[in-house]
């Protein structure tokens, strides 16, 4: 499927970011690349702020490849309050760094947007909660379309083995438990030689199957592949994409 059918299924829309640039959602922050969403709001006093200093921690293993390789993104979930500056007072309150952008928008942008991208529940009573969204991070590579998720309290190298685990770019851990990282086998070919790889089956989805599922309402006991995570499509592919992170 390619980068139009893409843009199809997840809306273009405008948001701004804490430094006040406007960007469209699509074309400018997703197309092409590697990305880990989470869902937050300034006021929260829940899960959203250890989830945020969860995932600074993620950046900081992270290191270069924040703003260059992969990209992160925080959508807030009050988008009425939480205008670029007050967003711009949150990011520096963490110590987040430059390449992870909180955004804002409309809140009718808003809640198209997180529901296309799974952050939802199907009771009613339990998606208009929400502290419901912010527990989990979508992580995607939409130049290979490939989506998963991973908790936002999971251990650090858990989330980045996750973001590793789909971007063919990038490094792995040597081991379950460890946070060194090695380069992955197809780190050795150019990123052009790995882009026209082949894809297999089960990795391939059409633009009709590309709106994601809900993500799991508790992040407890939610790492690498959540019960309700779209692209474990079979067990072949999950095996396939465990050992592609663990071995």
């Amino acid at each position: 499927m390619d980068g139009g059918a893409r843009a199809t299924a997840l809306p273009n829309i405008t948001l701004y970011t804490h430094e006040g640039k406007a960007v469209t959602f699509y074309d400018d922050l997703i197309c092409g690349k590697v990305v880990a969403i989470n869902m937050m709001y300034a006021e929260c006093e829940g899960i959203c702020p250890i989830a945020t200093s969860n995932l600074v921690r993620v950046q900081e293993l992270l290191g270069e490849r924040v703003g260059r390789d992969i990209f992160l993104y925080a959508l807030t979930l009050q988008p009425e309050i939480d205008t670029p500056q007050r967003l711009q007072e949150y990011a520096e309150m963490h110590g987040v760094k430059p390449g992870w952008w909180f955004l804002t928008g409309a809140r009718a942008d808003i809640e198209h947007l997180r529901y296309r991208l799974g952050f939802f529940d199907l009771n009613p009573v339990v998606d208009g909660e929400k502290a419901t969204h912010t527990g989990m991070v979508r992580i995607g590579n939409d130049e290979y379309d490939r989506w998963t998720s991973a908790s936002a309290l999971a251990k650090p190298e858990q989330i980045v083995a996750t973001i590793n685990h789909v971007d063919r770019c990038g490094m792995r851990p040597v081991g379950r438990h460890s946070g060194t990282l090695r380069p992955a086998p197809w780190h050795l070919l150019s990123c052009r030689a790995r882009t026209s790889a082949p894809r297999p089956s089960f990795l391939r989805r059409t633009s009709a199957s590309w709106a994601l599922g809900p993500l799991p309402s508790s992040p407890v006991g939610v790492t690498l592949w959540p019960k309700a995570a779209p692209t474990c499509r079979s067990l072949a592919g999950l095996c396939c994409s465990l050992a592609s992170v663990w071995l």
